[in-house]
């Protein structure tokens, strides 16, 4: 008659043998829901922005002053990353991942907010064309807005 391994012995499986079934390669877990937001929100201020100037040349027509425009979009822009990431919404999970979602489009606003009041104190608010800012402000909460899962 053989031994019969004792139930301590057949239940001990080291992590190496548990794997030994799986493909090795990239691993999928809950935690790349940050990263994917993070993406979203840097493509969607982009095309936001994109959108706004060429909205803003057919509608009305006029030369912008770019470097104060280009300016006021890398404040609103830079403000709205640092305001997520102050909320640590890029470190989401599945388990987390409906929060506070509806403070992005909020985030937005104020970040286009904090753009303007920055170049209102740098004394070019005049050169500021306030169209391209609401163009941007309503394009970018939208497409912020439709990024995030209903």
């Amino acid at each position: 008659m053989g031994t019969m391994p004792n139930q301590s012995q057949a239940s001990a499986i080291t992590p190496l043998q548990a794997d030994a079934g799986r493909p090795a390669g990239l691993r999928f877990t809950s935690n790349i829901v940050g990263p994917f937001y993070f993406l979203a929100d840097i493509l969607c201020l982009l095309i936001a922005a994109l959108l706004a100037y060429s909205f803003y040349t057919l509608m009305i027509g006029e030369r912008l002053v770019f470097a104060v425009n280009s300016f006021a979009f890398v404040m609103a822009a830079a403000s709205y990353l640092i305001l997520r990431e102050s909320r640590n919404s890029y470190r989401k999970s599945l388990a987390n991942l409906l929060e506070d979602q509806a403070d992005a489009v909020f985030d937005h606003l104020i970040s286009v907010l904090l753009a303007a009041a920055l170049i209102w104190l740098f004394g070019m608010i005049g050169s500021l064309s306030r169209g391209l800012v609401l163009a941007y402000a309503l394009i970018g909460g939208t497409c912020i807005a439709i990024s995030r899962p209903l």
